[in-house]
């Protein structure tokens, strides 16, 4: 009897210690685009993603995402809080026919843009984009 008990409390005490690290698992608190990245990676600084929307899927709420290189990275979908920031180069946001940033984060998440150059750019049929920036607030 005491030795399954010994052994409950062991398994307690892992389980409350491991606990706070299987809510994290693929995700990251910062996370980085690059125009030689591939959304295949896990975004972290040496296996950057190649667009802002696979970025963000692998990024904690509350996160960054940062651009290591000059590029277009397409739409941002942004469903939560973060922090994206282009540094010093010409992070272009770029899509056709439909808004480039689109925010559906909750009423109380903090969205951050920093160091972007959003734009339209004309589409098969000359169509633009509806909105740089567009929220369902």
């Amino acid at each position: 009897m005491k030795k399954s008990r010994s052994n409950l409390k062991i398994i307690l005490c892992f389980s409350f210690l491991l606990a706070p690290f299987s809510t994290a698992v693929g995700q990251e608190n910062r996370t980085f685009i690059s125009a030689l990245g591939d959304d295949a990676n896990n975004c972290r600084r040496v296996t950057p993603c190649k667009t802002f929307a696979g970025a963000i899927t692998r990024t904690n709420p509350g996160g960054e995402i940062d651009v290591l290189d000059t590029g277009g990275f397409g739409a941002i979908p942004i469903t939560k809080p973060v922090t994206i920031d282009g540094g010093g180069f010409v992070a272009g946001a770029l899509v056709s026919g439909t808004n480039v940033v689109v925010v559906n984060a909750g009423s109380d998440d903090v969205v951050i843009l920093k160091h972007l150059s959003i734009e339209t750019v004309p589409g098969p049929n000359g169509e633009l984009g509806t909105n740089g920036i567009r929220s369902s607030r």
